[in-house]
């Protein structure tokens, strides 16, 4: 099957925030061109001020308290957690620090900012599914020129490749979890149910320094390594995150046993 082979790493200085962040995301929410990418540019610039405002309380919060005590979290960074928390899809058994402020706000912090990196990407298209930061949907609009896949969608009259993503609460130190929405497929490593086989997805092949970005790119490549198909019917799964969510499982536990196979690198 697919696997995740090395990939571009995330940039630097993800631990640093505050003020930064807050211009970032209004540098690219006052830049986003295209008229589609208004309402993601906003949520972009929501994001990165509420990440600021919160992280603001809960350190005044702690500093008040002092270094010998530790103290709960702000009331406000507690309230954003638990909301996101609360929306969150995320597959796998997490560890029970999975759903403490801590961790929700560092993966809310990272995917700010990876989304509004994306939204410079004009060969993908990303918007959050009901303004949750962990919940995406992805449009792929590239793929290498004169590959199969490409010919049936352009003959087709297919504009695009639909895929999920759903982050938990640990994100990056945890992998998201990515399925084929649209349209269906054979081959490519895209099983039942629009599963993806892709040791990069899962907890031993996943990094923190890899991006969704990087993530993108290697499961477009592995679309024409695997000489994806498209189909005109789903297979014996119609594609949903349950179907998808059990035979990536049944999948990951085969390949715990087995190992994986890594095919050759090839530009996607």
């Amino acid at each position: 099957m697919g696997a995740g082979a090395t990939a571009p790493t995330a940039s630097a200085g993800e631990g640093e925030m505050g003020a930064g962040a807050t211009a970032a995301g209004e540098r690219i929410a006052a830049t986003a061109a295209p008229a589609g990418e208004a309402k993601a540019s906003a949520v972009c610039t929501r994001s990165s001020a509420s990440s600021t405002a919160a992280h603001t309380s809960t350190t005044a919060n702690a500093r008040h308290k002092g270094h010998a005590e530790a103290s709960p979290p702000a009331p406000a960074a507690t309230a954003a957690a638990a909301k996101s928390s609360s929306k969150s899809k995320s597959p796998g058994k997490g560890s029970s620090q999975d759903s403490t402020p801590k961790a929700s706000h560092t993966a809310n912090r990272r995917l700010m900012r990876e989304f509004c990196d994306l939204l410079k990407n004009d060969k993908i298209v990303c918007e959050l599914v009901e303004d949750d930061i962990r919940e995406w949907k992805v449009e792929l609009h590239d793929f290498a020129e004169g590959s199969h896949l490409r010919k049936q969608m352009e003959s087709r009259g297919i504009t695009a490749l639909v895929v999920r993503l759903s982050f938990p609460e640990r994100y990056p130190f945890l992998p998201p979890f990515m399925r084929v929405v649209s349209p269906y497929l054979t081959g490519g490593y895209v099983l039942s149910g629009g599963a993806i086989c892709m040791e990069m997805l899962t907890n031993q092949g996943w990094s923190g320094a890899y991006s969704v970005e990087s993530l993108l790119i290697q499961f477009s490549a592995s679309l024409i390594e695997g000489k994806a198909t498209i189909a005109t019917k789903p297979g014996r799964m119609e594609y949903s995150h349950a179907n998808a969510q059990k035979t990536f499982n049944t999948i990951s536990k085969h390949h715990e046993a087995c190992g994986w196979y890594t095919p050759p690198k090839r530009k996607g």
